[in-house]
């Protein structure tokens, strides 16, 4: 049996609420708010995702672009992307901290003759 798309069934006239609350691709809203050394920027927007598991992604790929857009200037860098759901509620973090620390060298010596 084929079904032709084109033919208007009982499912297509169902109401337009009806058929929104049937929807099975909906995506959810999450908020990915960045903080870099303390100095917060909350999210205004959003992002829709499928699943946790996208959320997970975003975060990863947003906090990878944050730290190559920080390094190297500076020697301390703590960068957070934290994920909050539509109702405010935390649901993922992640974070680097990046610290560069100069180790003092014996008098006298250089670092060619450490290697």
């Amino acid at each position: 049996m084929t079904i032709d798309p084109r033919a208007r069934g009982n499912f297509c006239q169902l109401p337009e609420q009806i058929f929104s609350l049937l929807s099975f691709d909906r995506m959810a809203l999450y908020y990915f708010d960045f903080d870099e050394n303390g100095v917060a920027e909350p999210d205004p927007h959003g992002i829709e995702c499928s699943d946790l598991a996208e959320v997970r992604y975003q975060a990863v790929r947003a906090l990878a672009d944050m730290t190559r857009e920080a390094l190297p200037d500076g020697d301390h860098h703590k960068l957070v992307v934290a994920v909050r759901d539509s109702g405010g509620n935390l649901i993922f973090r992640a974070s680097i901290l990046f610290e560069v620390e100069a180790e003092r060298l014996p008098t006298g010596s250089s670092p060619d003759r450490l290697a």
